[in-house]
């Protein structure tokens, strides 16, 4: 009988701990500490030419979408036009919401806001937006309007969490 009364007391014993452990780690995990998306860290990565400098993925208030806005810095040798951008998420295809007037000439250095609306995400989770960008090389034109001059594709990838 001794030992049958000190196999139950181990039992209740430890029993209590391990039960105490795994609640612990139930509620970890409910308030999300164990995320992926807690290590994932962001970035916004082009070529060498045209670096990021700021980006974010923003959402409203109750709203299911979000908007993506990022900044281009024109880090080439000359000036530029860009003449179209999108973007793929998910497999779904995004025409860029800002305007691009086929005008504006940006020179080496400035830098260009661009935005994205309408994208689906909740709030806290991490998005892996690819961008293309289409510009003209201002150095290949015949004229200052750069209307003519040799056009260039260039990718660029965001990974952003909804803020």
């Amino acid at each position: 009988m001794k030992r049958g009364q000190a196999a139950m007391e181990y039992l209740f014993t430890y029993g209590w701990a391990i039960l105490a452990v795994v609640s612990a780690i139930a509620v970890l995990s409910w308030m999300g500490v164990f995320s992926a998306s807690q290590f994932i860290s962001e970035q916004c990565t082009f070529q060498p030419d045209f670096p990021c400098t700021n980006h974010i993925l923003s959402t409203q208030q109750g709203e299911s979408t979000a908007t993506l806005k990022f900044r281009i810095s024109n880090g080439f040798g000359s000036q530029v036009r860009y003449t179209d951008f999108n973007a793929t998420i998910d497999e779904d295809f995004f025409v860029g919401t800002t305007p691009i007037t086929p005008t504006d000439i940006i020179g080496q250095g400035e830098q260009t806001d661009f935005e994205i609306s309408g994208i689906g995400v909740q709030k806290g989770s991490v998005k892996e937006i690819l961008i293309n960008l289409e510009y003209a090389n201002c150095q290949t034109a015949s004229d200052e309007t750069c209307t003519d001059a040799s056009k260039h594709a260039i990718a660029g990838k965001i990974v952003a969490k909804a803020e």
